[in-house]
């Protein structure tokens, strides 16, 4: 099963997921990042010790291949699956493709204000109150806040001590600057994409695609959204991506 976007997975990028991946702190928040996987099962531990083996010269494919054979030994290939969907799907759009979710973001948000954008989305009108108060409840970070203050409160492990040393949660192009922003990244998009489950579990099929059409058209029709130079993805692929439905 493939993402929507078909995307080539930079071993460098998995290889920064598997050591976030392996954090006291992120394993904490596993449900919160829509990693479904229960680490009773011991991925912390497979990872960690697939980290460790030392490579006489560093190879990121190297690194990630291991990670991954270690995790099918141990765990088998149903978790192996689990843990490459959500790297192609939940990880790459929220360290490398924000803007997937983020243009549909910045519209909804501009709509709240803005009642022409607002009259101009295609919604029946008895569902429009609980689509803008949905859309709101995802933006809210106050579960993402309390939850990370708990799992980072403690004294941080000798683990995630060797891990902030070494710091690899710095990247430029993606916008990444440190463990707790990727985690936001990744708690905010996860948030965002059980919104657009609802709305394709709540409308109709057609209602969805005109909703969709008119996004669109109001991103071109809108000299402020000139910077969105897509179009909108459709909600079913916000919702599910990859078609995985659950």
């Amino acid at each position: 099963m493939r993402p929507d976007d078909a995307v080539t997975l930079d071993p460098i990028d998995i290889d920064v997921m598997f050591k976030l991946l392996s954090l006291d702190v992120t394993r904490k928040l596993y449900s919160i990042i829509g990693l479904a996987i229960d680490d009773d099962g011991g991925l912390v531990d497979a990872i960690r010790d697939a980290l460790e083996v030392e490579q006489p010269v560093y190879s990121p494919q190297s690194s990630v291949d291991r990670v991954f054979a270690t995790i099918r030994e141990r765990l088998g290939s149903a978790t192996v699956e689990v843990v490459r969907f959500w790297a192609a799907t939940n990880f790459y759009h929220a360290y490398r493709a924000k803007h997937i979710y983020g243009y549909w973001t910045v519209l909804l948000a501009h709509c709240r204000w803005q009642p022409a954008l607002w009259e101009g989305l295609s919604l029946p009108d008895a569902r429009r109150e609980s689509f803008m108060a949905h859309f709101l409840s995802a933006q809210d970070e106050d579960g993402f806040e309390t939850a990370y203050e708990t799992a980072a409160g403690a004294l941080l492990s000798d683990w995630d001590l060797s891990m902030r040393v070494t710091d690899p949660f710095h990247d430029a192009d993606s916008g990444v600057d440190g463990t707790e922003v990727l985690l936001r990244s990744l708690a905010s998009l996860e948030r965002n994409r059980r919104f657009w489950q609802w709305v394709v579990r709540t409308l109709t099929a057609a209602e969805v695609d005109e909703l969709h059409a008119s996004a669109n058209a109001l991103v071109k029709g809108t000299p402020e959204f000139a910077f969105i130079d897509d179009d909108l993805r459709h909600p079913a692929a916000l919702a599910f991506p990859g078609g995985q439905r659950g």
